[in-house]
């Protein structure tokens, strides 16, 4: 029933990082968040530079582009601030320099952490994610 109950150990590289599965609200913020800035960014392009954008990829480039947004359905840093209980050297979310820590994650490791909060938080998303990705449905047995 509380989401912060629900904890993972994971191995990111070969250093052991505890995540926690997010509540509504926070997947909520972060859904908004991240909706917001996407709004803002469009807004900022322009329809000529969107326009010339989508019109110029090539479709691989554009495929790619569609599945590293889908990807990032929530904010990225809201979710890894919210969700990774323990670093190594940081027992707590508290601890000094936690959230500075978090914020100097490298890109895979970031990205790493991000799906497994993801997938622990949302895991309707997961499956949809995991479906599109082997570009096949639920199937049903007679």
């Amino acid at each position: 029933m509380f989401a912060s109950k629900i904890t993972k150990e994971i191995t990111v590289g070969s250093d052991p990082v505890r995540i926690r599965k997010l509540s509504a609200a926070q997947l909520e913020k972060a859904l908004e968040v991240r909706q917001l800035s996407v709004a803002a960014m469009t807004r900022g392009m322009g329809p000529e530079i969107l326009r010339a954008f989508r019109d110029d990829l090539p479709e691989t480039k554009a495929a790619h582009v569609t599945e590293r947004r889908e990807t990032r359905k929530y904010d990225r840093r809201i979710v890894l601030r919210e969700g990774i209980m323990s670093l190594p050297g940081f027992d707590a979310p508290g601890a000094r320099g936690f959230l500075d820590a978090v914020d100097d994650l490298e890109e895979w490791a970031a990205e790493q952490i991000y799906g497994e909060i993801v997938d622990l938080s949302d895991p309707p998303a997961a499956i949809a994610e995991t479906a599109r990705k082997n570009d096949s449905g639920p199937s049903i047995d007679s």
